[in-house]
Formats: structure tokens, C-alpha cells, sequence
């Protein structure tokens, strides 16, 4: 499997079996850590459920009424209930849209929670905090990931088409992880969001 973000990450911090609030405000700073979702030190989707889904709400509907309560998975994970949003149940997720432990996926972890999940070649992201702030830093932790993967590859890997559809199952155009994803360097698409990579890039 590829090497994760922090080389110095142990085992217990890839399973998930730790715990870190959902906010930025009220969290000590935690390495974020790509894994490989089929990794053997990542437990998720293998003993370990995936969390329910959840994001920042979007600004037009931030203040919209309803928002979800928090499951015991979202408990078990550290996740603050007052900071939940709107949430969707992984079952109501499209099928290639579902976190799972397929080779080619990648899960980002902050102190051993998952915060974000990336099926192959990027084309859905599944969000697991409701801090904007956070899922911003997952975001570009995720990319920063997947170049070093691609110049690995040389050639072959830049002409690979990795394009962000989607999040959550809703466009990704529409969410507030599309200013993150071109901020991380993602170039806008009238269908997502395109990461570039340069083989000879430093």
C-alpha cells in the first residue's frame, strides 16, 4: 500500500480507535494521515463502522432548521453534537459513492478519526465532520496525498483524469469544499473540480 501523510503515525492512530473533538476551536492540532482505506492498520469498514455522514451546511441553508442528531457512531468517533449538520445516511449514498474498503480508496485521519473519505481517482469524497476549518485541512491533505501518488507514477500518472464529482452524493460545485479543493490547487470544471499533476514538479 502507499505510504501515508506521517510517516510517524502508529497503527492505533490509522484504525480509528482514537478520539478528537470535531472542532478546530476546542481541539489540540492532531498530524492529518492518508491511509489507504484497504489498508491492514485501518480498521474502518472492518471491525470498526464507517461514521454517519455529515458537512458544513452550505451558506444559503447554514441557518435552515432540522438539523440531524448525531448517531452513536458519530459519538464513538468524537464528533460534537452541537456542531452536527444535516446529515445522510451512507445507505442513501450511490453505490460508487459509499465509504468503503475498495482498493484505490483513501481515508484522511486526525488522531485516529476519520474526517474524509475519497473513492479512486477522487470522483466522490465523503465527509465525516462538520467543521468547515478541519474538513478544509483534510481536503488539502488528501491532495498533497494523491500528486505525490501520481509523480510516483511519472508520465503515466499525469495524464490520469482525477475530477471531484461529488460530496455527500450532492455536486461538489455546490458545497463549501469547493473553495478548499481550488485553493489546494484543483482546477474548476463545469462537472467538478480536476487536479493536475506535473511529473516534474518539485
Amino acid at each position: 500500500p502507499a505510504p501515508a501523510v506521517d510517516a510517524a503515525s502508529s497503527p492505533a492512530a490509522a484504525n480509528g480507535v482514537g478520539a478528537a473533538p470535531a472542532s478546530t476551536a476546542d481541539r489540540s492540532p492532531a498530524p492529518l494521515v492518508v491511509v489507504p482505506a484497504d489498508d491492514p492498520a485501518c480498521l474502518l469498514g472492518a471491525g470498526i463502522p464507517w461514521p454517519v455522514p455529515a458537512c458544513p451546511a452550505a451558506p444559503a441553508a447554514a441557518d435552515a432548521p432540522g438539523g440531524a442528531i448525531p448517531t452513536s457512531s458519530d459519538a464513538a468517533f468524537g464528533l460534537a453534537p452541537d456542531a452536527a449538520a444535516p446529515a445522510v445516511s451512507g445507505a442513501a449514498l450511490p453505490a460508487a459513492a459509499r465509504p468503503s474498503r475498495r482498493e484505490g480508496a483513501l481515508v484522511v485521519l486526525s488522531g485516529g478519526v476519520p474526517l474524509l473519505w475519497a473513492a479512486p481517482r477522487l470522483k466522490a469524497l465523503v465527509s465525516f465532520t462538520t467543521d468547515e476549518p478541519l474538513l478544509a485541512e483534510a481536503a488539502a491533505a488528501l491532495v498533497v496525498f494523491t500528486r505525490a501518488q501520481l509523480k510516483r507514477e511519472g508520465s503515466a500518472g499525469a495524464r490520469r483524469k482525477i475530477v471531484v464529482e461529488t460530496l455527500n452524493g450532492a455536486p461538489v460545485l455546490d458545497t463549501p469544499l469547493a473553495v478548499a479543493l481550488q485553493a489546494a490547487g484543483l482546477a474548476r470544471l463545469p462537472n467538478g473540480l480536476r487536479l493536475y499533476a506535473d511529473p516534474f514538479a518539485s
